[in-house]
């Protein structure tokens, strides 16, 4: 399985916690360190794909397509250098909020260091770029499921396909080889047993939530 993907699964969980903050953040103190904290956060999610899945085959020449999309995009290039000139020289472009209906609503600015801000408000421009990455991360759960979802991962095809049995998964598992052999059971259900005890997606309420969308699992009705 691909080494650290429960980590993409964590930065992903990481901002959409400063996400959910931003979106609420009432005053200027908050909104600017829940930014900045978001743009942080939402960057590592690239960063823990691409080490994830490194060593993938086809992974770089399907990641080169999803780079240059979020190249092409104006906000993602926009978090791109938020987040650089905040960490590095500590300015921050969210400089203007608009009181209405009982809330602010907070905007980038033109600022020497950042020009050409989002025309979406802070909290609708970090919903989008936060959307847009999180589209690469459940089309790399449907791309490469066998690799990044265990439960994918523990089952008949994967394993067949390199020549290795249901004993290896057993013990690749940790457990003793035989583990799961009993012998009124065909071996379809003791691949069930295995799949269960393998880790899947930890963010599918994040996909369900944000995308509307969920990550498909093998059959594991034993």
């Amino acid at each position: 399985m691909a080494r650290m993907f429960g980590i993409v699964d964590e930065m992903v969980a990481h901002a959409e916690y400063f996400l959910l903050r931003a979106r609420e953040s009432s005053d200027f103190l908050s909104i600017r360190a829940d930014v900045v904290a978001f743009s942080s956060s939402s960057r590592s999610i690239t960063y823990c794909v691409q080490a994830a899945l490194a060593d993938a085959p086809g992974f770089e020449e399907w990641y080169s397509v999803r780079r240059a999309a979020l190249k092409a995009s104006g906000l993602a290039r926009y978090f791109h250098n938020y987040r650089r000139i905040a960490h590095h020289l500590g300015e921050n472009s969210i400089c203007q909020g608009v009181f209405r209906g009982g809330r602010t609503t907070w905007y980038f600015v033109e600022h020497g260091s950042l020009p050409t801000p989002p025309v979406l408000d802070v909290a609708a421009a970090c919903t989008q770029h936060f959307i847009d990455l999180l589209r690469v991360v459940f089309e790399c759960y449907e791309e490469f499921r066998y690799i990044v979802n265990g439960q994918w991962y523990y089952t008949e095809e994967n394993f067949a396909r390199r020549g290795l049995t249901i004993e290896d998964a057993e013990e690749e598992l940790g457990f003793p080889r035989g583990h799961t052999k009993v012998e009124s059971w065909p071996d379809c259900i003791r691949w069930r047993l295995l799949c269960r005890e393998a880790q899947g997606c930890g963010i599918q309420h994040i996909f369900s939530q944000w995308l509307n969308r969920t990550v498909q699992y093998p059959d594991l009705q034993a």
